[in-house]
């Protein structure tokens, strides 16, 4: 109970930090050509962290992150929470009267974005805070566009920054605020949604461990956007938690995905909403089961393509889950069979993790039933 409990010093940043001494040399992020160990990752975290810190970003300030993916939205995140800090994760297709709403309603202390939507946020500078206003920061594009001349490249500003880990990271609880994932926005503007360090472990126990069980040796493949969280803390948390590497892509693409599948040697990948309808849309090739994925994990797969999905491209299993960024409630098809060859390996450790969980459902072969607390 102890390991679950909220008021435990414990925290992303702080599992970050372990992976990088016990997996130093494993590979935590592929991106295009870049590969980053658990030991260079959590290196470059901490000169961003230690630059923030210096900035004078403390314990509960927002950060606004508006960033595509790649590599260093994570780095900043990780960042960002190692400080106890919450980032803030801007969806990146906001404009005007939203982008300005978003940074406002949590009021964000300081902007890191890239450097392709600097134009996007100067359009709204003038109705940000005073203070937001004398902190924002890009990244540079990964395609050139004209340079941001206004605002500072906060990549060059940290290259010379301490690459130890900050003092802070230990004094961070599990009940701290980590993240805020903003809502569609629907059903009018968009609602911060706030995880928790406790609520990202859950999902690492509950989705990664006993449902998804990805071992050190796996490949998720990702391509939903980090702003959601089913990419922020349902697959890194899976992740981080078993030592696996994140096969991070640009953006989904239904013509080239599963190229980018077997170019990563992915055993895994997470999906959301529409994403399968939009692979099966594709017209069939010789070389569709030709891949390395042994299951997938998301919500949204609709039942009448689930069959045709898993026979059509060979997936094993699918792990089917229903739960939102707003409420503490999940379902997920953690079948029972697949779990009890390792249940003497995973009972301590989910029975420290989801004892606490407010409720967990297990759907067993088709059947739905609460949990029972793990004794």
């Amino acid at each position: 109970m102890q390991q679950a409990n909220p008021e435990r010093f414990m925290s992303i940043g702080l599992l970050l930090e372990q992976q990088a001494v016990n997996n130093s040399d494993l590979i935590a992020i592929q991106f295009k050509n870049q590969r980053y160990n658990y030991e260079g990752l959590n290196q470059q975290v901490n000169q961003y962290a230690h630059f923030l810190d210096e900035y004078g970003i403390c314990k509960n300030d927002k950060i606004a992150i508006m960033l595509d993916n790649r590599p260093e939205t994570i780095i900043v995140a990780l960042a960002v929470v190692k400080l106890g800090a919450i980032a803030c994760m801007i969806n990146t297709t906001q404009r005007n009267a939203i982008l300005e709403h978003s940074l406002a309603v949590v009021d964000t202390k300081l902007l890191i974005a890239d450097e392709i939507y600097i134009s996007a946020i100067d359009n709204i500078k003038t109705k940000m805070s005073a203070t937001l206003q004398q902190n924002i920061f890009y990244i540079p594009a990964l395609k050139k566009v004209i340079p941001a001349l206004e605002f500072r490249d906060i990549s060059t500003l940290v290259s010379n920054y301490s690459v130890l880990n900050p003092d802070s990271t230990a004094k961070i609880q599990l009940k701290h605020s980590a993240f805020y994932i903003f809502t569609s926005g629907t059903t009018g503007l968009p609602k911060a949604a706030r995880m928790s360090h406790h609520r990202w472990f859950k999902s690492m126990a509950g989705m990664g461990m006993a449902s998804l069980r990805l071992t050190a040796d796996d490949i998720l493949y990702l391509s939903l956007p980090l702003y959601h969280n089913n990419a922020l803390t349902v697959s890194l948390s899976a992740v981080f938690g078993n030592a696996a590497t994140l096969a991070l892509s640009e953006k989904f693409s239904s013509s080239r995905f599963w190229d980018e599948i077997r170019e990563h040697k992915a055993t895994a990948f997470t999906y959301i909403g529409e994403l399968c309808r939009y692979l099966l849309n594709v017209p069939e090739k010789n070389n569709d089961k030709q891949h390395n994925l042994k299951k997938i994990i998301g919500n949204g797969l609709r039942p009448e393509i689930w069959d045709e999905f898993q026979q059509r491209f060979g997936i094993e299993h699918i792990n089917e889950f229903y739960g939102a960024s707003e409420c503490n409630l999940v379902f997920t098809n953690a079948f029972i069979y697949l779990i009890q060859p390792v249940l003497p390996h995973l009972l301590l450790p989910l029975s420290n993790m989801i004892s606490t969980m407010t409720n967990l459902f297990i759907m067993a072969k088709g059947k739905c039933s609460k949990s029972k607390p793990v004794r």
